[in-house]
């Protein structure tokens, strides 16, 4: 069981990574492209 403040902390820390994920999308697809 969490509490609300850890729960807050871990959906912060999914969004981040996701936001990170996002930010690297586009320089990966470049280099898959490139690397065909």
């Amino acid at each position: 069981m969490m509490d609300n403040n850890s729960r807050i902390e871990f959906t912060e820390f999914i969004v981040e990574s996701f936001e990170t994920e996002l930010a690297d999308l586009p320089r990966r697809m470049l280099v898959s492209k490139s690397a065909r």
